[in-house]
């Protein structure tokens, strides 16, 4: 006969094992407290400058903002205090290619040419874009990194979490780089919503919250402040607990 120890029998959030809780049970033990949360508003999907210029059909692009403003409304219900916001950060891209390309030359660099058949040629046209950027535009983009960074850390001082979209569409055609049609030209190009927090070096996390007409599911993007990764993963638990993902039905 096997026993547990009075710690290890304890209620833990953690144990899959334990039986389902009513949904007032998971709200009340996943309560975010006084947690202070910023969710982009919908202007951020009305074609508005900047980083979020790489927009989809409106349609799809209004699905996704409803879906994450829904998930928002989640979070006000498990106790954390959520007021539309918007970092103010510009266009991110220029920036991220000054860092990533020419990282991919340096990575293509190292591969013997008559093995680079093998590689993507997404990866490949990258590299060669990469290669021809100057260290001047390296060392200019390090120094917009660090203001992205100081904005970021400014809205951070008023809000613990950022709430958005992880993607401003749903997946497309397996194979592609970019959607088929679509004014998009490289990966980069329809992901404006994710690599900016690469560069700030901030922790964010990517939870389903919900599905578009077309059946595939909208990602919701919580990201934290530097370094703050354990209320990011805090935040996102509470979510998972109260709001559990549901399976695309084909």
């Amino acid at each position: 006969m096997h026993h547990l120890a009075p710690e290890l029998a304890s209620d833990d959030d953690q144990d899959e094992a334990q039986p389902p809780r009513t949904r007032a049970e998971v709200i009340e033990k996943c309560s975010l407290g006084q947690l202070r949360q910023g969710a982009i508003n919908n202007h951020f999907w009305k074609g508005s400058p900047g980083m979020w210029k790489h927009l989809l059909p409106a349609e799809e692009a209004t699905e996704i903002a409803s879906a994450v403003a829904k998930a928002a409304r989640g979070f006000e219900e498990l106790g954390a205090q959520v007021e539309e916001a918007t970092p103010g950060l510009n266009d991110a891209a220029p920036i991220f290619a000054a860092h990533w390309f020419p990282a991919a030359a340096v990575l293509i660099d190292s591969i013997p040419a008559e093995r680079r058949n093998l590689i993507d040629p997404g990866l490949l046209a990258i590299a060669e874009q990469g290669a021809r950027m100057s260290l001047l535009d390296h060392l200019k983009a390090v120094r917009a990194r660090e203001a992205m960074g100081l904005i970021m850390q400014e809205f951070h001082r008023k809000f613990d979490l950022l709430l958005l979209p992880t993607m401003p569409m749903t997946a497309f055609e397996a194979g592609e780089e970019c959607p088929v049609d679509s004014a998009n030209r490289r990966w980069t190009d329809w992901t404006p919503l994710t690599y900016p927090f690469n560069l700030t070096k901030q922790p964010a996390a990517s939870l389903p919250c919900g599905f578009a007409k077309n059946g595939l599911p909208i990602g919701l993007q919580i990201v934290g402040r530097l370094y703050d990764d354990a209320t990011v993963l805090r935040a996102a638990r509470a979510f998972e607990r109260a709001q559990p993902f549901a399976t695309p039905k084909f």
